[in-house]
């Protein structure tokens, strides 16, 4: 799954360089796939949500204390990317000639050229250093995915009580497909708003809620739901899952932090079904 990441990856970086850019264009908002943004004014309380979702965080948190096989299972995802991590960055360390020379211009000799290139050259190195960890948490959360599948299938079930809809190994496997292609959405549409000049407040909002609705959209992925009808439905919680996220934007504990969401992402979306009566809807009856 991960959006996803959502990110993901380059989104998993909003500490660090991405208060930029998100205006609230047709165009935006069209290439997101969404018709209009959450309705505000139909929602009683936006803080109250964000604070629901963050709470729901800590409680897939706790229930994972509670059931240390899975703890123990979710340390894997985190293993991966450091491994991934410490990689990217041993591949620049070994080549960072060859990677300046290609992405420098040639040192000038005025003195105002050589300063212009020393900054150019700690921007590349900093650039490189955020590009292996967002390629790590990018490479765990694709390695990952059916490990968080089939947590998420045991939470839902401790929840509901109830068998939760389940696929087998191979089409678990499967879901790494899936989640490249969601992957790729975000990464894409990540590089397009980065692109986008200008400075939005709501950046870190949206951040939040991409990273976020990657661990949330296990539920409805088990269904058969769309694409389009799981992020239809997502944009209801909107603000829920936004608070679950801010939570994975704290910097340089990423890879803790994230595994652990795959919990309280569950409880959002099993509660969520629940109250539209779609929880017994299965893989026949997506959502429309």
């Amino acid at each position: 799954m991960l959006a996803f990441h959502a990110y993901l990856a380059v989104y998993s970086l909003t500490p660090y360089i991405f208060m930029v850019n998100i205006p609230l264009t047709g165009d935006f908002i069209a290439f997101f796939g969404v018709s209009t943004l959450p309705n505000i004014s139909s929602i009683v309380s936006p803080v109250t949500e964000i604070a629901r979702g963050a709470k729901t965080y800590l409680s897939g948190a706790s229930w994972l204390k509670n059931h240390p096989k899975y703890l123990l299972l979710v340390f894997i995802p985190m293993v991966l990317g450091l491994i991934a991590l410490i990689s990217a960055w041993t591949f620049f360390i070994q080549y960072d000639d060859v990677i300046l020379n290609w992405a420098l211009f040639t040192k000038p000799e005025s003195w105002w050229g050589v300063g212009l290139y020393y900054l150019m050259k700690t921007l590349v190195y900093i650039s490189f250093i955020l590009l292996g960890f967002a390629s790590s948490i990018l490479v765990m959360n694709i390695l990952a995915s059916p490990i968080y599948e089939y947590i998420s299938m045991v939470v839902e079930a401790d929840l509901t009580h109830k068998k939760a809809p389940e696929l087998s190994f191979i089409h678990s496997l499967k879901l790494m497909g899936e989640e490249f292609k969601k992957v790729a959405f975000i990464l894409f549409l990540s590089i397009i708003l980065l692109l986008i000049p200008g400075v939005n407040i709501i950046s870190t909002i949206i951040t939040a809620f991409l990273i976020s609705w990657d661990f949330y959209d296990y539920s409805l992925l088990r269904r058969g739901w769309s694409f389009k009808d799981r992020l239809s439905f997502v944009k209801k919680d909107f603000w829920a899952v936004t608070g679950l996220g801010l939570w994975l934007l704290i910097p340089l504990i990423q890879f803790i932090l994230m595994p652990l969401a795959i919990a309280g992402g569950t409880m959002l979306s099993v509660k969520a079904l629940q109250k539209h009566n779609l929880l017994e809807k299965g893989m026949a009856n997506a959502h429309r």
